[in-house]
């Protein structure tokens, strides 16, 4: 049965997607993409892209940094495309 418990935690940790439903972990870089997909709310990155006053650059070439109340500031443009890095890991950009 403890076997059985710690398989389970483990499975649920290896799926668990690494930006939560509509939050992001302090200190890591996201793509936007990544961010949409997880929810994180579409007017707070409006918000970060506004600042950036770059109309020019394409939403998904923008990656943001997730600050330690979990707001994003961008973090930079990404010249080709912006990678999703995987859970527990920094995107990053071509």
């Amino acid at each position: 049965m403890v076997m059985l418990k710690s398989l389970m935690i483990a499975v649920l940790a290896a799926i668990t997607p690494h930006a939560t439903s509509g939050s992001c972990t302090p200190g890591l870089n996201y793509c936007y993409d990544t961010l949409v997909k997880y929810n994180y709310d579409s007017a707070k990155l409006q918000q970060a892209i506004d600042l950036l006053n770059q109309p020019s650059v394409p939403a998904n070439k923008i990656k943001f940094h997730c600050n330690d109340d979990q707001s994003v500031t961008v973090n930079r443009t990404c010249v080709k495309l912006c990678v999703d890095g995987g859970r527990g890991n920094s995107d990053f950009c071509y």
